[in-house]
């Protein structure tokens, strides 16, 4: 054979093995720098939160009253009194009539709810209440009601509710009045 033949044949060998052992050592490569621009995203993602929180901070030390806001919606205590003092308040400055007030419960918000990366002790006291109530009058009446809930500084979720016509007492109605059912969420912590 001649000799050059064979030197082209151990040359593409040689490039043959190179790029063998080589490939693996590209993929990781390929690999490492996937996974650190997925870093650099993350990073800066979080410097931005931060910067958001240095923001927020500011904001609030220089004006307390968005504290005392916050404590409102959100107070520290569960003191259902306030609640329904609340919804009562609500429900006669919109002229409806509140029926009932039931199925009043406290419970403890699961970190799942909160947030699985929050570990302060905000998601481990976050409680919600819920309640059931009913409430009666004109559509225009339940709709006031309804938006004094949604503009309240105190935090009002609706779960769920029932619209519907209400019976008449003797046969004869002046104004049309709806039946309003509602499931509320308030939390606290």
């Amino acid at each position: 054979m001649d000799k050059g033949f064979v030197g082209i044949i151990l040359f593409l060998g040689s490039l043959a093995l190179a790029l063998g052992l080589l490939k693996p050592a590209y993929e990781e490569f390929l690999s490492l720098k996937d996974q650190k621009e997925n870093l650099q995203v993350q990073l800066a993602t979080k410097e931005e939160y931060i910067n958001e929180l240095k923001r927020v901070l500011s904001s609030l030390a220089q004006d307390p009253s968005y504290v005392a806001r916050l404590d409102t919606a959100l107070p520290n205590s569960p003191d259902i009194s306030k609640i329904i003092y609340a919804l009562h308040l609500f429900s006669v400055q919109s002229g409806v009539e509140l029926l009932n007030l039931s199925q009043i419960t406290i419970s403890q918000v699961s970190p799942k709810v909160v947030g699985a990366d929050q570990q302060g002790s905000f998601s481990k006291n976050l409680k919600m209440i819920t309640m059931s109530l009913e409430l009666k009058g004109s559509y225009r009446g339940l709709r006031s009601f309804l938006e004094k809930l949604q503009n309240s500084i105190r935090l009002f979720e609706i779960e769920s509710f029932s619209l519907v016509r209400a019976q008449a007492k003797f046969g004869f109605e002046v104004s049309p009045a709806l039946n309003l059912s509602l499931r509320l969420k308030v939390p606290t912590y």
